[in-house]
C-alpha cells in the first residue's frame, strides 16, 4: 500500500555511473511515527515539519494523486527525475 519512490539521475559526460535508476516503496507512516518518536535527537529537527511532511505525501498517494519533480540543467549537465506515488 506505500507509494513507491522513482528516482532517475543522468550524469553529464564523463562521469560514472552515467545512470543512476532507484525504484522502491517508501514506508510513509512508518518514517512519519520514527520522526514522531526519536526526532529529538535529530539536528535542526525542529526546524522542519518532516512528519507533517511525510503524512501529507501519504494522504495525497492514497487519493491517487503523484508527485513529480524533473530538473534539467542543460544538455551536458545533470539531469534528475523525481516520482512519488
Amino acid at each position: 500500500r506505500s507509494p513507491w519512490l522513482h528516482l532517475r539521475v543522468q550524469q553529464p559526460p564523463g562521469e560514472f555511473p552515467r545512470r543512476i535508476v532507484i525504484s522502491l516503496p517508501l514506508p510513509i507512516r512508518p518514517l512519519a511515527w520514527a520522526l514522531r518518536r526519536f526526532g529529538r535527537w535529530i539536528p535542526l529537527r525542529d526546524a522542519t515539519a518532516l512528519d507533517e511532511l511525510l503524512l501529507a505525501l501519504d494522504q495525497a498517494a492514497r487519493e491517487g494523486e503523484a508527485l513529480f519533480v524533473e530538473v534539467d540543467e542543460g544538455e551536458d549537465a545533470e539531469k534528475v527525475t523525481v516520482y512519488l506515488g
